[in-house]
C-alpha cells in the first residue's frame, strides 16, 4: 500500500511537470506601445515599441500596425525580429489627419498586440523665414537676403527678398527672387536712390501661400564729394615743378574736374588760386605746374570735384630754385659752409681773331688737339690755357716766370655767358676742396667717374641730388675707372643735366703748343704757393694738388705755363 502510494506521487508529479511544460511552450510575447515618444511632422511620424517578454518562444517578427482613424484598413510597419525596444519612422502619411497605430510581435505561440496609440499629423503651412540685416550697403545698391527656416511642409518654389521705402514691403513692390528651397541666401539690390531709406523683407512661397520674414530698415548712403589725396612735388626748378594726387574715392558720382592748385601766400590753396585740370578720373594724376616765381616758398594741393562739390588733399610745401644766370646749369653746389655757385655749361674756349670768350655749347665737348694752333692769330677756338691768362689767354711761353700774376679767366665778358665783366670766376683751391670731399648733400654723393657718351670725365653732382634719379657706382673715390659708370647720350641729357649734375671731360693739356693727350683731366684752381693749383684724374686717380702728378714722364717743377681747362663758376 506505501508503495503504490509513493509510485502515485510520483506519477502526479511527472504529469505536473509535464503539464506545466506544455502551458509554456503555448505562451505568446508581450508587447506595448510608448504613445508619450510619437513625434508628427506633415507627412510622418516617430512611433516606439518595445517586446518586454518573448513568452514561450522567441519573437520572429514586430512591427506596427496603423492607419486612419475610422477607417478598417490597416497598414504594417515590420521592424525585425527579437525583444527590447524597436522605434521606427511611419512615411507616406497625409497631413493633418489622425492616426490610430499599434505594436505587435509573433512567435510561435501566436501574435500579441499593445494598446491603441492616436495621434494626428501636422497640418500644411506656409515656410518659415527670417530676413538677414543688409550689408554692403552704398549709394544704390546693398546685399539683402534671407534664410529659409522650414518649407512648411510643401516644397518652397520661390525665395528672394521684397524692398520699398515704406514699412513691410510685398511681392507688389520691387522684388528679386534667387531659387528655391531652404537654407541662407542673398542678393545684390541695385538701382536704389542715395541717402534714401528702405524697408526690406525675405520671402517664401509654397502651396499654401507666401510668407515674409520681419521688415528690416536700412539706409543708403549719401552721395559725397571726391576723397583725394596729395602727392609730394619733384622736379622744382626756378619756374616750374611736378606735383599730382590720387582720387581715391568719386563720392558716388562723376568726378568731373580734377588736379592740383598751388599758392605762395594761401597755404590751404583752393581751385580759386592758380590750378590745373587733369581729367575726370579717379586714381593717380600729374600735373605740370608753370610759371612760378624762383626762390619763393609755394603751397599745394591736389583737389577732385563732382555734383556734390571739391575736396582737397592735404597742403604740401616746397621753395623753386634760384634761376641760374645765363650760360649756367641749374644745380647749385657748395663750395664751403655758406656759400654756393653754379656752374658754367662747359669749358672756357676762346678765339684770338675776334678776342671772344664763350663757354662750350656742351659740358662733354672740348678741343684736344687743336690747341697746338694757339697764337694771337689763330681763328679757330682753344680751351687750354696757361695759369691766370684771363688778360692773355694766347700766351704760349714755356716759363713760369711768364706767369707770376694771375688774372681770372672770368675778367671779360662770355658771349653766352651774360656777356658782362667780372661775372663769372675760377674756384680757388679750397673750394674746389670742399666741393669735392667736404660738402654735405642730400644723397651724400658728390661725385663719381664715368664715361658719358663715349667721353671719359668726372661727374659732380649737386647738392640736392635724389639717388633714385640714377644709380651710380664708385662713388666719392678716384680710385675708381671711368667704365665704372657708362651714361648714354639721352640719360644725360634728360637725367643728369635736368637735376644739374656736371661733367670735367679729360680734356688733357699744352706746354708750349704741344697737347698732350693721355686721358687725363687737369682744371685750374686760382690758388697758388710755389706752384699754382689744379684738379688732376685719370683712370686710376684723383686729386686736387699743386703740381701736376710728380710721376707724370713729362713734368718737372714749374708749371704755371702748363696750359690746363677752365671751368667758370657764378657765386
Amino acid at each position: 500500500m506505501k508503495t503504490n502510494m509513493k509510485t502515485l506521487k510520483l506519477i502526479g508529479l511527472v504529469a505536473l511537470m509535464l503539464c506545466f511544460v506544455a502551458c509554456k511552450k503555448s505562451t505568446p510575447p508581450t508587447v506595448k506601445i510608448y504613445d508619450n515618444a510619437i513625434s508628427v511632422s506633415y507627412t510622418s511620424a516617430n512611433v516606439t515599441g518595445e517586446v518586454t517578454d518573448e513568452g514561450s518562444s522567441p519573437v520572429t517578427d514586430r512591427g506596427f500596425v496603423y492607419g486612419k482613424q475610422g477607417e478598417a484598413k490597416q497598414d504594417t510597419m515590420y521592424c525585425g525580429s527579437g525583444g527590447g525596444e524597436f522605434p521606427t519612422r511611419l512615411t507616406g502619411l497625409e497631413p493633418n489627419t489622425t492616426y490610430n497605430c499599434s505594436a505587435f510581435a509573433r512567435n510561435n505561440a501566436g501574435i500579441s498586440y499593445s494598446g491603441k496609440a492616436t495621434f494626428t499629423t501636422l497640418p500644411m503651412a506656409q515656410s518659415d523665414i527670417t530676413t538677414s540685416e543688409p550689408t554692403d550697403i552704398g549709394h544704390t545698391h546693398a546685399t539683402c537676403g534671407g534664410y529659409v527656416n522650414s518649407d512648411g511642409g510643401s516644397e518652397v518654389t520661390e525665395r528672394g527678398v521684397c524692398w520699398s521705402t515704406t514699412l513691410n514691403p510685398t511681392t507688389n513692390d520691387s522684388h528679386l527672387n534667387n531659387g528655391t528651397g531652404t537654407g541662407e541666401f542673398s542678393i545684390n539690390v541695385t538701382g536704389l536712390s542715395a541717402n534714401t531709406t528702405y524697408h526690406v523683407r525675405a520671402y517664401a512661397v509654397n502651396s499654401k501661400g507666401t510668407s515674409y520674414g520681419d521688415d528690416v530698415a536700412f539706409k543708403t548712403i549719401d552721395y559725397s564729394p571726391p576723397t583725394v589725396i596729395t602727392d609730394e612735388v619733384t622736379n622744382i626748378s626756378y619756374s616750374t615743378a611736378t606735383c599730382g594726387g590720387k582720387v581715391t574715392s568719386s563720392g558716388g558720382l562723376t568726378v568731373t574736374a580734377r588736379g592740383v592748385c598751388w599758392s605762395k601766400t594761401n597755404q590751404t590753396p583752393t581751385v580759386s588760386d592758380s590750378h590745373t585740370t587733369e581729367g575726370t578720373d579717379t586714381g593717380s594724376f600729374t600735373s605740370n605746374i608753370t610759371g612760378l616765381t624762383q626762390n619763393v616758398t609755394y603751397y599745394v594741393c591736389a583737389y577732385a570735384t563732382n555734383n556734390k562739390g571739391t575736396s582737397y588733399g592735404e597742403p604740401v610745401s616746397f621753395k623753386t630754385k634760384e634761376q641760374p644766370p645765363t650760360g649756367a646749369v641749374n644745380g647749385k653746389f657748395s663750395i664751403s659752409g655758406t656759400k654756393q655757385v653754379w656752374f658754367s655749361q662747359g669749358n672756357l674756349q676762346y678765339r684770338a681773331s675776334t678776342n671772344k670768350w664763350r663757354f662750350a655749347e656742351s659740358q662733354l665737348d672740348y678741343i684736344g688737339s687743336n690747341n697746338s694752333n694757339i697764337s694771337s692769330t689763330y681763328s679757330g677756338w682753344i680751351d687750354l690755357f696757361g695759369w691766370g691768362t684771363g688778360n692773355n689767354p694766347t700766351n704760349s711761353s714755356t716759363y713760369d716766370s711768364d706767369y707770376s700774376n694771375f688774372a681770372d679767366w672770368g675778367n671779360k665778358p662770355i658771349t653766352n655767358g651774360g656777356n658782362v665783366a667780372n661775372r663769372w670766376r675760377t674756384l680757388t683751391y679750397e673750394e674746389w676742396s670742399f666741393l669735392m670731399y667736404n660738402r654735405t648733400t642730400s644723397s651724400g654723393i658728390r661725385f663719381a667717374k664715368a664715361k658719358v657718351n663715349g667721353v671719359e670725365g668726372v661727374i659732380i653732382l649737386p647738392d640736392d641730388w635724389n639717388v633714385s634719379n640714377y644709380s651710380l657706382d664708385g662713388t666719392n673715390s678716384g680710385y675708381t675707372g671711368f667704365n665704372t659708370n657708362t651714361i648714354v647720350m639721352s640719360d644725360w641729357v634728360n637725367i643728369f643735366e635736368t637735376h644739374g649734375a656736371i661733367f670735367l671731360p679729360c680734356a688733357s693739356e699744352r706746354s708750349g703748343t704741344t697737347v698732350f693727350t693721355d686721358f687725363s683731366g687737369y682744371y685750374w684752381t686760382a690758388s697758388y704757393s710755389s706752384y699754382a693749383y689744379h684738379v688732376f684724374f685719370n683712370y686710376s686717380n684723383l686729386g686736387i694738388g699743386n703740381e701736376i702728378h710728380y710721376n707724370s714722364y713729362y713734368c718737372s717743377y714749374g708749371h704755371r705755363h702748363l696750359g690746363m681747362s677752365v671751368r667758370l663758376v657764378y657765386d
